[in-house]
C-alpha cells in the first residue's frame, strides 16, 4: 500500500490560496521557495487571470513556455 503525503509548505500554500489573497500566498512562497509551490502559484494566478503574478511564477520555475 502506498500513501502520498503533502509537505507542510505545499499544504500551507494551498490553504493560503483558498483563504487569503494571492499576494499573501506569493509572499509566503518567496520566504519558502520551491518549484512545486511556484507552479501552484502560477496555475492559480492564471485561473484568476492575474497574468503579472503568473508570469513571475513561471520565470521562477524556468518554465518559459508557460509565459
Amino acid at each position: 500500500m502506498i500513501q502520498t503525503f503533502e509537505a507542510k509548505n505545499l499544504k500551507d500554500t494551498r490553504d493560503f490560496l483558498t483563504t487569503v489573497s494571492l499576494k499573501e500566498a506569493v509572499e509566503f512562497v518567496e520566504k519558502n521557495p520551491h518549484n512545486r509551490l511556484w507552479q501552484l502559484i502560477a496555475e492559480t494566478a492564471l485561473d484568476k487571470l492575474n497574468f503579472n503574478i503568473a508570469e513571475r511564477a513561471f520565470v521562477k520555475t524556468d518554465d518559459y513556455h508557460g509565459i
